[in-house]
This record gives structure tokens, C-alpha cells and sequence, in this order.
């Protein structure tokens, strides 16, 4: 150790006793530290008797290494630079720790040097960088040096704070002086700029290049990929610039400061945007944001006119899908009915099929009461004619018995007897009481005939009911008391007023008048 007395350094009797003291701090009277290259940081207190205690600090003392430390003495605290950041001594731990002060100032830099001037900021060199932390303000503030960067003398960096306006640094090519305070004063307003944007993809195009204008720029969605430059209007001291950039419309905020002067946005969507970029030096003074707006259009498929082809689209496919589902339902609807009308097709068939089987079976049961009345009747008439055989005989054998008998009282009561017998009145009651049931088995066949032919009389009458029985003519001769030829006489006679032709059978056509009267029987039912 050496001691400055009456001017001048004297060697004295306090030796170190370590190797390298390249860094060495000087705690107060009693208390010297150093910092050995590669073993760690020694302490070494001075006893009033001048003996020396000496103490080693590496890693078992919190330390990270015991390689590259650096020590200093900085707002009276002991200060050791690592590679990990800044370390301080805790008395009461008497060891090393993260400095919670100085990691808020200067957050894990690589600190190679570190100076406190009269104004309390503090100097400090990082990686061949200058810079001082500025106490002059309400809270730290870091400001940069970038003229200084790479000037140097790397490892054995020296600042001499005279006062604010002088610090005197030492470099690689001689001394630097600078006025501090008037380096902060130098306040030129910053500007940014906008110099160059333009589209780029398969064929770039200049958009702008710097110049004012007030239109805004409105390009296709083929050019939505962009490019652009910017720049600050700064010369002189303050020239370390750092740039701040925000797509308005598409970033979320501005972006981290970075020196970078351009930046590129590719595939962006159809709308409206605002380029905006500022910039700051190192004293942290920021500029005025530029800005360059600007419109992608949409592409073709998204115009309103594409919307609107889209809309009638929309409106012709829903009008298809109604026409479809009508014509569907119309089918459907027809398909309903014709069904509905086959059915009621096979209803009606069915209908008339059991009419008919209804009419086959009163038919048939008219047919069979019919069957039974001309049975009845048939049995009525031959009854008649037996009885009127048996009158003709009785008539016979009376006359006979007339002529043979000589009484004449007897004689007058057998013609009496005679004469009962050939009274008619009988008979015809026995022809109303006949007519009436052949009309009602035979459907009013009297009745009906005798309004299609007024003419007929009732004898003619009488024997066309006979001959619909299909009596021959001697049965009709017994009923009406004529002889045979007289029927043939009056059945000439009823053809005549019937105006048939001889070809035509009498019977077949009373049959056929029969027919008639059963379908007016029919339809009346």
C-alpha cells in the first residue's frame, strides 16, 4: 500500500498480501476492497496496529462467480458488477446479494464500470456503451450516449465528473469533454417521416414517397401486402433513434420500440387503415406520430355489387325451393285427389254394385212374387175355367132335363135355374176381382196399356191379359163365353188397334209392353 502525505506517495508499511488489485475501492479508513480477476473480492480491514485482516467473497458469499466481478462505491453502498447484474454487500449478512436499488435503475445490464459524479447520477459503461442514470428529475432516468458507442477503451473505461458542465471521458483516441447540462437542454423537436410505401407481391408498386398529400389511398385486394420506410428528421448528438409503429384497424397497440426503420404487413383483409409510426432519441423525447391512411378495397366477391348478385341468388334459389315445394305439393295435392277419386270411383262401384245386387235381389223378389201372383192367378184362372165347364155341363144337363121333363111347374124352375146361371154380373165381379191382382203382379200392365191405347175396350182388354198368361184360345174361349173363332176374331182385332204387323207375335210384344211397365216400376223405386 501507498500512502499520500505532504503532497507525494510514499510507500507504506501495510502490505496487500493478494495478487492483482485492478479494481479497488476504499470503504472508509479502516475498510479496502478489491476485485481479483478470477478468485473473487477480497476484504481487507486495518487494525490500529496496522496488521491486516484479510477476508475472500466468492460463491459461498452469494456471489454467482468468482470470475469478471467489478466493484464500486456508488450512494455509499459497496457495489459489485457480475455478469448476472448487480450485486451489494449486506453488513449483516456480510455477504453479497442482488441489489434490489439498483435492479429497478438497471435491470440485469452487463455492467463493466460504474461512476458516481458530485450531482449524484451515476455513469456507467455496458458493452462499449455510455450512459448515466439522471437523478436531476423526479424519478431515474437512463440516457445514452450513443456518439460515444465503440470509442471507448474497452476494460479501462474512466469518467472524471468535474462538475455538470464538465465530465471529462477517456477514450481510444484521446479525451472527451462533455456539458451535460447542455446536452439535455439540446432539445431539437423530433420529427418522423414517412418516406417510402409500396405494395409488394408479384409486382411491387410505389405508393408514396414522402411527399404531402391529401387523398386517400385506395387500392384493390390483389395489393394488400405493404411495405414502408420511415425515418427521423434528426441530426447531431441525438441521432440514436428508436421507432414505435401501429396499423390502425389491424394491430391491437403500438408496437416495442425498436431501431428498425421499416416494417411490412402481407395478406391483409378489405377495410379502411391508418399507418402511424413515431420515433424518440435517447433522451427519451418522442416525436409527433405520421401517419399515411389508407383503403384496401374488397375483392370482386365481397363489392356490394357481388352482395347484391348474392341477394338475388338467395332470391331466385328461395323462389326455386318455393316453386319446387309448390310443384311438389301441387303433384302431391294431385296425387291426393286422384287418389281420392279413385276411391271414390271404387266407392261408387261399390255403391253401385250393391244397387244393383239390391236391384238384382228385389228383382229377383219381385220376379219371385211375381211367379207367385201368376202362380196365383194362373190357379184362379183355370179354377175359373173349371168352374165354367162345370157350369156348361150343369147348363147342358139341365136343358137336357128341360126337354125331357113334362111338369111344367118343374120345367119353370129348371129354366129359372138356367137363367142364374147364365147371369154375367157374377162373372164380371170375378173380372175386376181378376184385373185387380194381374195389375198389381204385373206392374199396372192394364192400367199402363190402356193409357198407351185408349181404344181397347174392355173385353179387348181382358183377353190381352189372358194372352199375357199365355192362355190358348180355347181357355180364353171358356172364360169369355165365346167360341174359339171368336177369340181368333177378336185377337185379329186387338193386332189392328195395336197396329202390329203380321210378322209381329202378339204375345212377344205384350211381353215387351211388360218390360216396359217393370222399368217405370223400377225407376220409380
Amino acid at each position: 500500500f501507498f500512502e499520500f502525505k505532504n503532497g507525494s506517495f510514499a510507500k507504506s508499511k501495510i502490505k496487500a498480501q493478494f495478487e492483482s488489485a485492478r479494481f479497488v475501492v476504499v470503504e472508509n479508513d479502516r475498510t479496502i476492497w478489491v476485485a481479483h480477476p478470477y478468485k473473487g473480492i477480497y476484504r481487507i480491514d486495518i487494525n490500529p496496529d496496522n496488521s491486516t485482516h484479510i477476508k475472500l467473497y466468492n460463491q459461498n458469499k452469494g456471489l454467482l462467480s468468482s470470475n469478471n466481478n467489478y466493484i464500486f462505491k456508488i450512494k455509499n453502498r459497496i457495489v459489485v458488477s457480475t455478469e448476472n447484474g448487480l450485486y451489494e454487500y449486506n453488513e449483516q449478512k456480510d455477504g453479497f446479494e442482488v441489489s434490489a436499488y439498483f435492479k429497478n435503475i438497471l435491470n440485469k445490464r452487463d455492467i463493466r464500470y460504474l461512476k458516481e459524479d458530485p450531482s449524484g447520477n451515476i455513469w456507467f459503461v455496458r458493452e462499449k456503451e455510455l450512459g448515466i442514470v439522471d437523478f436531476s428529475g423526479n424519478s431515474p432516468k437512463v440516457i445514452p450516449f450513443p456518439e460515444l458507442n465503440n470509442k471507448l477503451v474497452s476494460g479501462f473505461e474512466n469518467v472524471y465528473a468535474f462538475d455538470k458542465h464538465n465530465i471529462i471521458i477517456g477514450g481510444e483516441k484521446g479525451f472527451y469533454h462533455v456539458d451535460f447540462e447542455k446536452y439535455k437542454q439540446n432539445r431539437t423537436t423530433l420529427q418522423t417521416q414517412i418516406r417510402i410505401a409500396r405494395s409488394i407481391g408479384k409486382k411491387d408498386s410505389l405508393l408514396y414517397g414522402g411527399y404531402l398529400t391529401h387523398q386517400k389511398t385506395e387500392l384493390p385486394y390483389g395489393m394488400n401486402s405493404l411495405h414502408f420506410e420511415y425515418s427521423a428528421i434528426l441530426f447531431g448528438q441525438q441521432a440514436n433513434i428508436e421507432y414505435s409503429y401501429c396499423l390502425k384497424g389491424f394491430d391491437k397497440g403500438w408496437s416495442n420500440w425498436s431501431n428498425k426503420p421499416e416494417k411490412e404487413y402481407t395478406n391483409l383483409p378489405a377495410g379502411n387503415y391508418v399507418f402511424q409510426v413515431k420515433s424518440r432519441n435517447n433522451l427519451g423525447n418522442e416525436s409527433v406520430a405520421c401517419s399515411y391512411p389508407f383503403t384496401i378495397l374488397p375483392p370482386w366477391y365481397q363489392t356490394q355489387w357481388a352482395y347484391f348478385v348474392y341477394c338475388l341468388l338467395f332470391l331466385c334459389v328461395i323462389y326455386l325451393l318455393h316453386r319446387h315445394q309448390r310443384r311438389k305439393f301441387l303433384r302431391q295435392k294431385e296425387q291426393y285427389e286422384e287418389q281420392q277419386k279413385h276411391l271414390q270411383y271404387l266407392h261408387q262401384l261399390e255403391l253401385e254394385k250393391n244397387e244393383k245386387e239390391i236391384v238384382k235381389l228385389k228383382n229377383e223378389k219381385l220376379e219371385a212374387e211375381i211367379g207367385h201372383k201368376n202362380s196365383e192367378l194362373a190357379n184362379s184362372t183355370m179354377h175359373l175355367v173349371q168352374k165354367k165347364e162345370m157350369l156348361d155341363k150343369i147348363r147342358e144337363d139341365l136343358n137336357a132335363l128341360v126337354k125331357k121333363v113334362d111338369n111344367e111347374q118343374v120345367s119353370t124352375e129348371f129354366k129359372r135355374v138356367l137363367k142364374v146361371l147364365g147371369d154375367d154380373n157374377k162373372i164380371d165381379e170375378n173380372w175386376e176381382h181378376f184385373a185387380h191382382h194381374f195389375d198389381k203382379v204385373h206392374s199396372d200392365f192394364l192400367v199402363l196399356l190402356k193409357a198407351r191405347y185408349p181404344s181397347l175396350t174392355a173385353s179387348e182388354l181382358k183377353l190381352c191379359a189372358y194372352l199375357r198368361m199365355n192362355l190358348s184360345n180355347k181357355e180364353i174361349a171358356q172364360l169369355v163365353n165365346i167360341s174359339i173363332r171368336g177369340v181368333e176374331i177378336a185377337r185379329y182385332r186387338l193386332r189392328k188397334k195395336l197396329g202390329l204387323s203380321k210378322e209381329m207375335n202378339l204375345f212377344e210384344f205384350l211381353l215387351k209392353e211388360q218390360s216396359v211397365s217393370n222399368s217405370e216400376v223400377m225407376q220409380t223405386l
